[in-house]
């Protein structure tokens, strides 16, 4: 009965994923046939019209800015697969008849077809224009964190423009570090400080229009309702699938893959776990590559740091972002010795900004048992980019695997999903 009852939980899905491919390519038919005039579809349509008409700017001039010609993605700070992407330098006539340089930075969906089926599927571009023409400009969150949006719309379901400030040019020095790049303690306590300052901005209160599930929906602010659920269903199919394809490209060890399939089997009840209070709006995807570095000069005597690519912006427990990010991005040996040390910073650093609001302060046991227990997402979402095709090259893929696996090992997620499972966990 078990085994019928998977076939035919996997034929839904099947056919979930088919009937969801077929409407978004008729629904890209469409946005092809009734794009605007100056509605931009490839990077080489980004010219002085157009840019004049999105951006509402006098622009005379456009040039592609040599800084960022050539140059690996990761280096550059790109932001998101799945896109095509372009660092400008606008010349802006302004109304004193006086000339100025904007810096921006555009997204537009992929040229790759099957790409862009896929991130449409799953409200991947939906989420990332929402968060930026809705939610990053709301006062609640300090200053200097997301790049500034001069545009930001879809056009129908499928297509859409994006054009952020290139932060690049908020100083000096701006880092973009890849997640293989040398991370220092001070930095990643930063990273830490700066998590829990993002986390305290929405506190028990995340901004209706990011991810959410049934359970999370009624907990934003405004409250939705369960059907407004938003966030991209975890497929069985395609977990198991991925999870093939890194198994015969990289292994993975027997515990570890003991706890994934247990995760893939019962993820909706660790999901119905994950959406309890209290929730607020985490990135979502925020390992190094996602993040950018500003160093000290004149104007700000220390080094500060932002975040970019919204693609994965939700409803979660802060310590999401919090493990996601160092599990994957900080040495495994490194983090062992400082790992205690790090999620004491962020209880601290999140309760001084959250209790004279009136919110009940995260204990270190609670955001231990979350630490712990996250491991496994982080397990569940880099498995799912490096067996997907080429989501993610090989030579990153196998380190930062490994990184996830020993923190799986070492800090007992095996433990933590068990007691979820158990209804014995906090």
């Amino acid at each position: 009965m078990a085994s019928l009852f998977a076939f035919i939980s996997k034929l839904e899905e099947v056919f979930f994923l088919a009937r969801s491919v077929v409407l978004v390519a008729v629904r890209m038919l469409w946005d092809w046939m009734t794009c605007p005039k100056h509605w931009p579809t490839t990077i080489q349509h980004l010219d002085v019209p157009v840019l004049s008409s999105l951006t509402g700017m006098n622009v005379t001039h456009v040039e592609h800015d040599a800084r960022f010609l050539n140059r690996d993605v990761t280096e550059v700070g790109a932001g998101g697969i799945g896109t095509s992407r372009a660092w400008l330098t606008l010349t802006v006539q302004n109304e004193n008849g006086s000339t100025s340089k904007e810096h921006v930075f555009v997204k537009l969906p992929t040229e790759s077809v099957l790409e862009r089926v896929f991130l449409t599927v799953f409200g991947v571009y939906h989420n990332e224009l929402n968060f930026y023409n809705s939610i990053a400009n709301q006062p609640q969150f300090a200053p200097g964190l997301f790049p500034r949006v001069y545009f930001a719309q879809m056009h129908g379901f499928t297509s859409f423009v994006l054009i952020l400030e290139n932060v690049a040019y908020r100083s000096k020095q701006v880092e973009f570090p890849p997640i293989l790049a040398e991370y220092p303690l001070p930095r990643a306590k930063l990273v830490v400080r700066t998590l829990a300052t993002l986390h305290a901005a929405n506190w028990n209160a995340p901004p209706k229009g990011v991810w959410t599930d049934k359970f999370s929906a009624p907990l934003t602010q405004p409250p939705g309702r369960p059907h407004d659920a938003t966030r991209p269903r975890f497929l069985n199919v395609i977990a198991t699938n991925t999870l093939k394809q890194v198994q015969k490209r990289y292994g993975m060890p027997e515990g570890v893959l003991k706890l994934y399939v247990k995760f893939i089997n019962n993820e909706q009840r660790v999901r119905k776990y994950w959406s309890r209070k209290p929730l607020t709006m985490v990135w979502g995807d925020g390992h190094l590559g996602n993040m950018y570095f500003v160093s000290p000069d004149e104007s700000n005597p220390t080094e500060t740091m932002g975040f970019y690519d919204a693609q994965c912006v939700a409803a979660e427990h802060g310590m999401r972002d919090f493990c996601y990010h160092l599990v994957s991005g900080y040495d495994a040996q490194k983090l062992q010795e400082e790992e205690v040390t790090l999620v004491h910073l962020y209880c601290d650093s999140l309760n001084q900004l959250i209790e004279p609001k009136g919110h009940e302060p995260l204990t270190f046991e609670a955001a231990w048992f979350q630490y712990r227990l996250h491991v496994v997402w982080a397990i569940a979402a880099f498995v799912i980019s490096a067996g997907a095709s080429d989501l993610m090259k090989a030579d990153v893929a196998r380190p930062v695997l490994e990184r996830i696996y020993k923190a799986a090992q070492r800090l007992d997620t095996a433990g933590a999903l068990a007691d979820v499972l158990s209804n014995r966990a906090p």
